[in-house]
C-alpha cells in the first residue's frame, strides 16, 4: 500500500508542473491573444447571424 501511495505522490508531483509550463508556452506563443481575437470574431458573427433571416440571406445571395 505504501508503494502505491508513493507512486501516486510521484505522479502528482510530475503532473503539477504541466499547467504552469502550458500557460508559459501559451503566453510565449501569443495564443491567448489569438483566442481572444477569434472569440471577438465569433461574437461578431453570432450577432450578425442572429439578425439574418432566410429572406435576408436570399437577397444577399442575389446581389
Amino acid at each position: 500500500m505504501a508503494e502505491e501511495e508513493a507512486c501516486l505522490f510521484a505522479m502528482h508531483l510530475a503532473s503539477a508542473s504541466v499547467l504552469p509550463m502550458v500557460l508559459k508556452l501559451a503566453i510565449e506563443l501569443d495564443l491567448l491573444e489569438l483566442i481572444a481575437t477569434a472569440w471577438i470574431a465569433v461574437l461578431a458573427f453570432a450577432g450578425t447571424a442572429k439578425n439574418l433571416t432566410l429572406g435576408n440571406l436570399l437577397v444577399a445571395l442575389e446581389e
